[in-house]
């Protein structure tokens, strides 16, 4: 996950990736993400959206 998130940031794509429970998602997203906005001296957004539990 995380080497197709810095793909996606790098190549200016979206990228929509879903996992199970305790998958380290956001680590997955945000660490890419911060080291392309290091690496390119610019700003990045990762927004995530977590749903509540379907009873």
């Amino acid at each position: 996950m995380a080497a197709a998130g810095y793909r996606a940031v790098g190549g200016k794509k979206h990228l929509i990736v879903e996992a199970g429970t305790g998958v380290e998602k956001s680590i997955s997203c945000l660490l890419p993400a911060a080291l392309w906005a290091v690496r390119n001296k610019k700003k990045a957004v990762v927004a995530a959206y977590t749903r509540g539990p379907m009873i």
